[in-house]
Protein backbone atom coordinates (compact mmCIF):
# COMPACT_ATOMS: atom_id res chain seq x y z
CA UNK A 1 0.00 0.00 0.00
CA UNK A 2 1.43 3.44 -0.77
CA UNK A 3 -0.14 6.67 0.66
CA UNK A 4 0.58 9.57 -1.25
CA UNK A 5 1.62 13.19 -0.07
CA UNK A 6 -0.74 15.09 1.73
CA UNK A 7 -1.54 18.43 3.58
CA UNK A 8 -1.26 17.65 7.77
CA UNK A 9 -4.99 17.30 8.06
CA UNK A 10 -6.20 13.90 9.15
CA UNK A 11 -7.78 11.23 7.56
CA UNK A 12 -9.69 8.83 8.70
CA UNK A 13 -10.17 5.33 7.67
CA UNK A 14 -13.30 4.44 6.08
CA UNK A 15 -12.69 0.19 5.79
CA UNK A 16 -10.52 -2.06 6.91
CA UNK A 17 -7.35 -3.51 5.18
CA UNK A 18 -6.32 -7.27 6.03
CA UNK A 19 -6.53 -6.54 9.39
CA UNK A 20 -3.57 -3.90 9.07
CA UNK A 21 -5.45 -1.02 9.31
CA UNK A 22 -8.63 -0.66 10.47
CA UNK A 23 -11.88 0.99 10.00
CA UNK A 24 -11.87 4.58 11.92
CA UNK A 25 -8.13 4.82 12.96
CA UNK A 26 -7.05 8.18 12.32
CA UNK A 27 -3.78 9.48 10.45
CA UNK A 28 -1.73 12.38 10.76
CA UNK A 29 1.57 13.44 9.33
CA UNK A 30 4.16 14.16 11.14
CA UNK A 31 7.39 15.80 9.17
CA UNK A 32 7.49 13.90 6.44
CA UNK A 33 5.68 9.75 7.50
CA UNK A 34 2.10 9.09 8.02
CA UNK A 35 1.26 7.56 11.42
CA UNK A 36 -1.60 6.48 13.86
CA UNK A 37 -2.96 9.67 15.48
CA UNK A 38 -2.26 8.78 19.67
CA UNK A 39 -4.33 10.28 22.63
CA UNK A 40 -2.65 13.72 22.42
CA UNK A 41 -2.65 14.55 19.28
CA UNK A 42 -6.39 13.33 19.04
CA UNK A 43 -7.49 15.37 22.00
CA UNK A 44 -5.40 18.62 20.19
CA UNK A 45 -7.64 18.14 16.92
CA UNK A 46 -10.70 17.83 19.01
CA UNK A 47 -9.59 20.89 21.33
CA UNK A 48 -7.96 22.91 18.84
CA UNK A 49 -4.95 24.98 19.11
CA UNK A 50 -4.52 27.63 21.44
CA UNK A 51 -6.12 30.61 21.34
CA UNK A 52 -3.74 33.47 19.82
CA UNK A 53 -4.01 36.14 22.66
CA UNK A 54 -4.43 39.56 21.79
CA UNK A 55 -3.49 42.34 24.05
CA UNK A 56 -3.11 45.82 22.42
CA UNK A 57 -4.30 47.20 19.18
CA UNK A 58 -1.33 46.27 16.93
CA UNK A 59 -1.25 47.29 13.86
CA UNK A 60 -1.61 43.56 12.83
CA UNK A 61 -4.26 43.01 14.40
CA UNK A 62 -6.21 46.09 13.34
CA UNK A 63 -5.33 45.45 9.66
CA UNK A 64 -7.13 41.69 10.41
CA UNK A 65 -10.38 43.62 11.30
CA UNK A 66 -9.88 46.10 8.35
CA UNK A 67 -9.35 42.69 6.25
CA UNK A 68 -12.37 41.40 7.63
CA UNK A 69 -14.42 44.04 7.51
CA UNK A 70 -14.14 45.03 3.13
CA UNK A 71 -15.09 41.13 2.70
CA UNK A 72 -18.26 41.96 4.24
CA UNK A 73 -18.17 40.47 7.87
CA UNK A 74 -18.84 42.18 11.15
CA UNK A 75 -15.98 41.29 13.67
CA UNK A 76 -16.53 41.67 17.64
CA UNK A 77 -15.51 40.21 20.91
CA UNK A 78 -17.94 38.17 22.54
CA UNK A 79 -17.19 36.87 26.09
CA UNK A 80 -16.78 33.88 26.64
CA UNK A 81 -20.08 33.13 28.63
CA UNK A 82 -22.06 33.62 25.05
CA UNK A 83 -19.94 32.34 22.85
CA UNK A 84 -22.42 29.20 22.14
CA UNK A 85 -25.60 31.42 21.67
CA UNK A 86 -23.31 33.34 18.95
CA UNK A 87 -22.55 30.24 17.26
CA UNK A 88 -26.44 29.55 17.46
CA UNK A 89 -27.34 32.67 15.57
CA UNK A 90 -24.93 32.26 12.88
CA UNK A 91 -21.53 34.04 13.97
CA UNK A 92 -18.08 31.92 13.73
CA UNK A 93 -14.82 32.30 14.96
CA UNK A 94 -12.34 34.54 13.48
CA UNK A 95 -8.69 33.07 13.22
CA UNK A 96 -5.55 34.37 13.13
CA UNK A 97 -4.40 34.24 9.28
CA UNK A 98 -2.60 31.26 8.42
CA UNK A 99 -3.41 29.25 11.45
CA UNK A 100 -6.69 27.37 13.10
CA UNK A 101 -6.03 29.45 16.35
CA UNK A 102 -9.19 31.09 17.72
CA UNK A 103 -8.05 34.87 18.53
CA UNK A 104 -8.53 35.85 22.10
CA UNK A 105 -8.15 39.16 24.51
CA UNK A 106 -8.57 39.10 28.53
CA UNK A 107 -11.58 41.12 29.82
CA UNK A 108 -9.83 41.77 33.03
CA UNK A 109 -6.48 41.55 34.18
CA UNK A 110 -6.24 38.47 35.79
CA UNK A 111 -7.19 36.80 32.45
CA UNK A 112 -9.98 34.70 33.74
CA UNK A 113 -12.59 35.86 31.66
CA UNK A 114 -11.64 35.86 28.17
CA UNK A 115 -13.88 37.50 25.26
CA UNK A 116 -13.34 35.82 21.46
CA UNK A 117 -13.16 37.79 18.15
CA UNK A 118 -16.43 36.28 15.85
CA UNK A 119 -17.60 37.50 13.00
CA UNK A 120 -20.81 37.15 10.98
CA UNK A 121 -21.92 38.68 7.67
CA UNK A 122 -22.39 42.33 7.70
CA UNK A 123 -26.07 43.60 7.19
Amino acid sequence: MQIGRVPGYPHVIRASLRGRIHEGQVFVRRGTRIHIADHAELRRMFDGAAPYTVTSDTEEFIALVQSLRAAGWHPAFIPHQRVDERLEGGWTFAHWPGTRRRINRPANLDGTNPQYLMTRPDG
